[in-house]
């Protein structure tokens, strides 16, 4: 769903200037963060990670629509850097305000790097030969904006196609924001983490890891349909990472927000949660729908997320992460799943 996202969204550029923004090479004497944050430690049975994806990259006029008291931590997908390696694209007055108003909540908030479809050039950075600049800059964006972290959501090719190069990549980059008192996190498919891509050694290095419980079939494979994030699945994903040695509570079991159609004449094959349930009512209670002239659409309902949710905390979970929070109902709307996960939470 990450994919299908990223390639449906138009992509823009924001312009680089000294009122507007911070580009890396200018005013780097000041390292100070703009806003400090007051986090709190997560709810009673743990925390919400919550994915916060927008292709304009205008996650500051769209963040009113997330109910932020209902999460623990927010994760603005993606920040690439550019053809530089350095940020210098992003509009660094508006993620500063955007990272206030997280933080006026008591809320964490990290940039994701990486994603689906990540720029080409990222591969070069991630080099031994030069991610000294990419991680500088890493530092040095999330420091002077006052990020608690970064997610490392680097996927397919990015690990598995240099494994070695990953690995030193998140050695450097963890000691580097070590010394800056920075978190470093990661988004891993239980296959791109088995330990002839990722050693235990790596894995533990990150403070988090949420597991990307979904996705396990999809329309890049219409002849294999079927539930792409089955209770199953999560628990099965839970072990696996527990069996490599990381702790319970550094691991977060994922959860979609989304479902994928097979069998449909029509060419939609990813519908949000919430066109899921204004369309077909009901819904909410089931994890298929059948859609009308033949076809069916796989997601999760309340009763799964309840019971991913149950299965996380009752068995030392650090807590839940969603892909992606804008793609539930309304939080006020009993239908909705993010408010299904912080009722449990309590």
């Amino acid at each position: 769903m990450k994919q299908l996202l990223i390639c449906m969204g138009v992509l823009f550029t924001f312009a680089c200037t000294k009122n507007s923004q911070a580009p890396l090479g200018l005013s780097r004497g000041n390292t100070k963060p703009v806003t400090e944050s007051r986090i709190i430690t997560g709810f009673p049975k743990g925390r919400v990670v919550a994915y916060f994806f927008r292709s304009d990259h205008d996650w500051r006029s769209h963040l009113s629509s997330i109910d932020l008291s209902k999460i623990t931590d927010l994760n603005i997908a993606f920040i690439n850097p550019n053809a530089n390696g350095n940020f210098a694209n992003e509009n660094w007055t508006a993620l500063g305000a955007l990272i206030q108003s997280v933080h006026n909540q008591s809320k964490r908030v990290y940039f994701s790097i990486g994603g689906g479809n990540p720029p080409a050039s990222l591969a070069t950075y991630l080099s031994a030969a030069n991610r000294s600049t990419l991680i500088s800059n890493i530092v040095y964006f999330t420091t002077y904006l006052g990020f608690d972290g970064i997610d490392i959501d680097l996927e397919n090719d990015l690990i598995t196609g240099d494994t070695a190069r990953y690995a030193g990549f998140i050695n450097d980059l963890k000691v580097a924001m070590d010394a800056n008192h920075k978190d470093v996190n990661v988004a891993l498919a239980q296959w791109e983490a088995a330990d002839y891509f990722i050693s235990s050694t790596t894995l533990n290095k990150f403070n988090l890891i949420n597991i990307m419980s979904y996705d396990s079939v999809g329309p890049w494979n219409p002849g294999a349909p079927g539930q792409h994030s089955s209770y199953t699945l999560a628990v099965n994903n839970f072990q696996f990472f527990l069996s490599r040695g990381v702790p319970a509570s550094k691991l977060f079991i994922g959860v979609p927000f989304y479902g994928y159609a097979f069998g449909s004449s029509s060419t939609q094959t990813g519908y949000s949660y919430n066109d899921i349930v204004t369309a077909y009512p009901g819904a909410e209670n089931k994890d298929t729908v059948n859609i009308p002239g033949g076809g069916v659409i796989y997601y999760n309902g309340i009763p799964t997320i309840q019971s991913k949710v149950d299965y996380a905390t009752s068995n030392g979970a650090g807590g839940i992460s969603i892909w992606e929070i804008q793609q539930d109902t309304p939080s006020s709307d009993s239908r909705s799943l993010l408010t299904t996960i912080y009722n449990k939470m309590q």
